[in-house]
C-alpha cells in the first residue's frame, strides 16, 4: 500500500502500534525538508546492540509493567541506528516536547496529527475510529529514554480495534566528530504486548508483515525528533524563526550562536 511509504508525523502515530499501524500517517514534507538529513557521521560511543533495562530505576507502577511487555512481548523490532550532527541539548528538548516538535514539523510542510497533553507529563491521541492511546515518559536518563503506551487503536473502519501496551525505548549517546562538531547517535527499541493474532490480522489488512511494518515505524519515529534536530541546527537564525512562529523562544543553549 502506498501510505506504508509515509512517514509518520508525532508520537501519537507510532503509539498507534497497538494496531501496528498510525492513523497519524502523514505525507511527506515538500523540500527542502529534514527528510533527507544524513545519518553517517562518524565518531562518539557506539551503541549497545540491544537495551538493558535497569528495572531498578522505574516506578513501582510501572516496573512491571514493563517488564512484562519487554520479556513477553508479541512482537519487537527496532530502527536503524543513526548518527547525525546536532546539538544534543536541542534533540533532548524536543523528546521533552513532542506537541513542539509537531508544530515546527508543520513549518517544514509535513501534515502532523494532533498530540493531547493530559497532564502530568501524559500524552495521548484519539479519532473518530475509536482508537484511544495514552503514554508516558517512565524513565529518563543521560542515554536512555522508556516510553510506556496503553490503551487501544483501530486504524480503520474496517479493521479491528487491538488492545495492548507498547514500550519504546530509545537509546542515544553524545559524541565528536573529526571536525569536533557535536553529534548524537540514537536506535528506537520496540516491544508490543497484545493479541497476536489480531497484530497479523491487522497487519495483513493494512498490506505488509507486522515486523516489516513496526521497523518502518521506528525508523519513522527516529526521524521525527533526529532529523528535526539536525535541521533546526544547521541555521541558527532559521531555528529562531521557527521557534518564533509557533510562540516560542529558542531554549537556551540548544542552537549554535547566531
Amino acid at each position: 500500500m502506498a501510505n506504508r511509504r509515509r512517514w509518520m508525523g508525532g508520537l501519537s502515530a507510532w503509539l498507534a502500534l497497538l494496531a501496528v499501524a498510525g492513523p497519524g500517517a502523514a505525507q511527506p514534507p515538500r523540500a527542502p525538508t529534514p527528510l533527507a538529513f544524513p545519518v553517517r557521521a562518524e565518531g562518539g560511543p557506539a551503541l549497545p546492540a540491544t537495551p538493558t533495562i535497569p528495572y531498578g530505576l522505574l516506578s513501582p507502577g510501572a516496573r512491571e509493567k514493563v517488564r512484562r511487555v519487554v520479556e513477553g512481548p508479541s512482537l519487537s523490532a527496532h530502527g536503524p541506528a543513526e548518527a547525525f550532527a546536532c546539538q544534543p541539548a536541542l534533540y533532548r528538548w524536543l523528546l521533552d516536547h513532542p506537541r513542539e516538535g509537531g508544530f515546527l514539523w508543520r513549518l517544514v510542510g509535513a501534515k502532523v496529527t494532533d498530540v493531547e497533553d493530559r497532564g502530568a507529563g501524559r500524552y495521548g491521541y484519539r479519532d473518530a475510529q475509536g482508537s484511544d492511546v495514552q503514554w508516558e515518559t517512565v524513565l529518563d536518563t543521560s542515554e536512555m529514554r522508556i516510553w510506556l503506551a496503553e490503551g487501544k487503536a483501530k486504524p480503520g473502519a474496517l479493521v479491528p480495534a487491538v488492545h495492548g501496551r507498547v514500550v519504546v525505548v530509545l537509546l542515544y549517546r553524545e559524541g565528536k566528530d573529526a571536525r569536533g562538531r557535536s553529534i548524537l547517535r540514537h536506535q528506537a527499541h520496540l516491544f508490543v504486548r497484545t493479541d497476536s493474532r489480531a497484530l497479523a490480522l491487522v497487519a495483513r489488512m493494512l498490506g505488509g508483515t507486522a515486523p516489516r511494518i513496526a521497523e518502518n515505524c521506528m525508523a519513522q519515529l527516529e526521524m521525527f525528533f533526529g532529523a528535526l534536530a539536525w535541521y533546526l541546527d544547521q541555521d541558527s537564525a532559521r531555528a529562531e524563526r521557527m521557534f518564533q512562529r509557533i510562540g516560542l523562544q529558542v531554549p537556551p543553549g540548544t542552537v549554535r550562536p547566531l
